[in-house]
């Protein structure tokens, strides 16, 4: 099974934790909602950059 590895801070794996949790979902179930399944592109990025941007 292919795996995707990204460095992030603690800080930011707290908030997807966190964020994912709040959703009722596991990191790696919230990641690829809010990646594969968003509508467009931009849904994609307005809604990483929004999770971010909270930190």
């Amino acid at each position: 099974m292919p795996r995707i590895s990204i460095d992030i801070t603690e800080d930011e794996h707290r908030e997807i934790k966190e964020a994912a949790a709040r959703n009722g979902q596991s990191i790696k179930d919230f990641v690829i909602a809010r990646t594969l399944n968003e509508t467009t592109k931009a849904e994609a990025k307005a809604a990483f950059r929004e999770l971010f941007d909270q930190a």
